[in-house]
């Protein structure tokens, strides 16, 4: 029955709305009882490697906007995600800075989905978090989660689906103390 139940799990898609503008997303086969830290607090720690090597650390962006993206290649939807942001990347306003967090896979598995979601070329660093530290940390369940994480080290918002267009994240811009404009999807 469990093997069954992490089956569905790792295959459902969910729809809904909510406060924390929950969207279509992708449920972890076997989620541990954590619990996300809380908008306005400030965010874990979090250094680690990166795709490319070398390390990354949430300290040492400090005084930059962040947006964290935690996602796995298993998730059709985190592709989706990486292939937008990879795309709008450039359109983004600085100082924002995106990571891209692969969660629980090696660097073979993290190359091959970027890859497959065509977003190989992607101008910000994707991390490894091959033993779930910082998704522990960030009480991550569900892919993609979003994270925005204001100059000051605050979570300013959390976002649990794909973020596909303008639209969807300007609101969570503009609540990490940013602003957008208005560019094209």
């Amino acid at each position: 029955m469990r093997r069954l139940v992490s089956l569905m799990s790792m295959t459902l898609v969910l729809w809904s709305g909510g406060s924390w503008g929950f969207g279509a997303f992708a449920v972890h086969p076997d989620p541990a009882p954590w619990a996300p830290p809380a908008v306005g607090r400030e965010a874990p720690p979090l250094v680690l490697s990166t795709l490319g090597g070398g390390n990354w650390s949430l300290a040492a962006a400090r005084g930059h906007a962040i947006w964290l993206i935690f996602l796995t290649s298993w998730c059709t939807w985190c592709g989706a995600q990486a292939r937008w942001v990879a795309d709008a990347a450039s359109r983004v306003p600085k100082p924002l800075t995106i990571v891209l967090i692969d969660e629980g896979e090696s660097r073979r598995r993290a190359e091959y989905g970027l890859q497959t979601a065509k977003a190989w070329s992607a101008p910000f660093p994707v991390l490894l978090d091959r033993q779930r530290v910082a998704a522990r940390g960030y009480g991550v369940q569900a892919y993609p989660t979003s994270y925005f994480i204001s100059a000051d080290g605050r979570i300013r918002g959390v976002y649990l689906g794909p973020i596909l267009s303008w639209r969807q994240l300007g609101p969570y811009l503009h609540r990490a103390g940013w602003s957008i404009g208005h560019p094209s999807n």
